[in-house]
């Protein structure tokens, strides 16, 4: 997956995505980031990014022109190969990040509309929320162009080249950097290989799985099944597609300041570990997150 980020300071994106799990992803090539500055398209000699609002109003809105022509320079992919979306001949080439590797192509420039593998996304509080199921979706695509918002927000031409926008919160930030990094993170933890064990994507958190069918490979008996099914009060269908919260995690020492692991974490039985585990999950997801059992 190529990833391409257009901010106004694309050092916090490159700082984060350098760093840990991602940063060692990045150096493995399992995606290619790329940032862009819009500000070195502005076209005004103080290079300007933003102007005042037409019909008057608060603060600053961002200008069509740095963004637009940043968001021409920038590289398209296609199929296994990568070209370059139509440019102003007279535009200044950026100072281009660039991590990790990409091959070239030779075919002649990408044109509108996109391909489907591509999403031009902006960061907005008016825009979808994220979801796992949305970051799983965005990590199947080969390329994501990410604009981040500053000041008012984008002049709406800018809005109008965007394929999705994309909002982490009922709350209003004072940049989009944190958005984009929440969906560079969300959807780069699908990506085969950037987790060290795929497993953790099951387990987690919103991730909607068919339990009944676990129980069934675990030889749940009858008379346990009942005995679950009435102390969760969850019905056999709905354990066929559940989302969770995850279920509470406990290492060592067993026993800290007399505070002790649940004794059936130290049973050895997988069986009962896992009901343990989703019975947990269960009561925690109808008092945190009760619209989610609904």
């Amino acid at each position: 997956m190529r990833i391409d980020v257009l901010s106004l300071f694309p050092e916090i994106i490159e700082n984060y995505c350098q760093t840990s799990i991602l940063g060692l992803a990045l150096k493995q090539n399992l995606y290619q980031l790329n940032t862009h500055n819009p500000r070195d398209y502005s076209k005004d000699k103080h290079h300007k990014v933003d102007d005042t609002p037409y019909g008057g109003g608060a603060g600053m809105v961002l200008a069509p022109q740095p963004f637009l022509d940043c968001l021409g320079e920038v590289t398209v992919m296609s199929d296994n190969c990568v070209t370059r979306a139509p440019q102003d001949p007279q535009l200044q080439l950026s100072k281009l990040r660039s991590f990790g590797t990409r091959k070239p192509c030779s075919r002649t420039p990408q044109q509108a509309p996109y391909p489907e593998t591509l999403e031009i996304i902006i960061t907005s509080p008016s825009g979808q929320p994220l979801t796992q199921e949305l970051a799983r979706e965005l990590s199947t695509k080969k390329q994501l162009v990410i604009l981040c918002g500053r000041y008012e927000g984008f002049d709406q031409r800018i809005r109008d080249k965007a394929t999705m926008e994309i909002s982490i919160g009922d709350y209003v930030l004072t940049g989009g950097e944190l958005a984009a990094l929440s969906i560079i993170d969300a959807t780069l933890r699908h990506i085969p290989g950037v987790l060290g064990d795929p497993q953790s994507l099951e387990d987690e958190s919103f991730s909607k799985l068919n339990y009944l069918e676990k129980l069934k490979e675990l030889q749940v008996s009858k008379k346990e099944m009942l005995s679950f099914l009435e102390e969760t009060g969850i019905s056999r269908e709905e354990l066929e597609e559940l989302q969770l919260l995850e279920h509470p995690h406990y290492t060592r020492p067993a026993d800290f300041r007399g505070d002790r692991v649940p004794e059936v974490l130290e049973s050895g039985n997988h069986k009962k570990i896992f009901m343990w585990r989703l019975a947990e999950a269960i009561k925690l997801t109808r008092l945190k997150r009760g619209d989610l059992l609904n």
